[in-house]
């Protein structure tokens, strides 16, 4: 079952994760929807956020998925500065932060009461806390795998990324068993929440080289308009697949590709422009022995 659109925000397509549909489900057969209800508010204005850091800075946002615990946001332009990507991430905790010191505020000088208030605060200090975590697709997880995809290339770097979260969902899963075991609390909350890390960890996994793609596309584009990018050498032998040579590259170099034989002798040179266009007219899954086929 894919994710349903329910509609738009500032131009931009908005889906709901079914993980998150049936978290609402469950809240309202257990008396709680008015607290999801504000939990779902508060992580429309975590997704704002990061719709408008994205627009600041240059980027288009072509669509976003509300997941039970945060967000995920297609934003084209892969590759980009990871000070950039970091900025965008960290505008929705910061959103909530905000959102949280602000109640605070108003609600010790009497101009906010209700009900609804201690669930607001609430919601927004576990958005912003749970959202720092250094696991996919949460925003911690985003920045460290920004600034690990320059020193190791996509494919490692996600791998480092996709094991600190299934660490992460291991862990929650486990204390949720022992609150039941031990005390007999139901704890939906961190089950719900490492489903969406172990759900966002996998997808990352498999659209990594989609990821790369991209990331060769847009740096065509940050070369022109810099006018020069530093040069990194990669040394692949002809049997590898050109899915492998796009996610070793870093997004901060142009490279150059030493192609050798299964004897180790060299056979060719390219670089980025050649493998592009190898990707765009062979395919991912295409070893590089046809890329040489392909001549100029």
């Amino acid at each position: 079952m894919g994710a349903v659109t329910v509609g738009r925000i500032l131009g931009v397509a908005v889906t709901v994760h079914p993980l998150l549909l049936v978290l609402l489900a469950l809240a309202a057969a257990m008396g709680l929807l008015g607290q999801i209800l504000v939990l779902l508010a508060v992580l429309v204005t975590h997704e704002l956020a990061h719709l408008t850091a994205a627009r600041a800075c240059g980027l288009e946002v072509a669509r976003v998925e509300l997941l039970p615990y945060g967000g995920v946001a297609d934003v084209r332009g892969a590759g980009r500065d990871p000070l950039v990507e970091a900025v965008v991430a960290l505008a929705g905790p910061l959103n909530n932060l905000i959102l949280l010191a602000a109640s605070v505020a108003l609600e010790r000088a009497g101009w906010l009461a209700g009900p609804w208030v201690p669930p607001f605060q609430q919601a927004n200090l576990a958005m912003a806390l749970f959202n720092l975590l250094p696991a996919l697709p949460l925003d911690g997880g985003r920045i460290l795998l920004a600034f690990l995809r320059r020193a190791r290339g996509p494919r490692q770097a996600t791998a480092v990324v996709a094991r600190i979260g299934r660490a992460l969902a291991a862990g929650m899963v486990a204390t949720a068993l022992l609150a039941w075991w031990w005390w007999q609390v139901l704890a939906p909350h961190l089950l719900a929440a490492a489903a969406t890390i172990w759900a966002g960890t996998g997808r990352e996994e498999r659209w990594v080289g989609v990821a790369a793609l991209r990331g060769l596309w847009a740096k065509r584009g940050r070369l022109q308009r810099a006018g020069l990018l530093p040069v990194s050498r990669l040394v692949v032998l002809e049997h590898a697949s050109l899915r492998q040579v796009a996610e070793a590259m870093r997004p901060g170099s142009y490279h150059e590709i030493v192609i050798l034989g299964m004897d180790h002798r060299p056979l060719a040179e390219l670089d980025e422009g050649h493998l592009l266009r190898g990707i765009l007219s062979l395919g991912l899954d295409a070893r590089v022995a046809e890329l040489l086929e392909l001549g100029e």
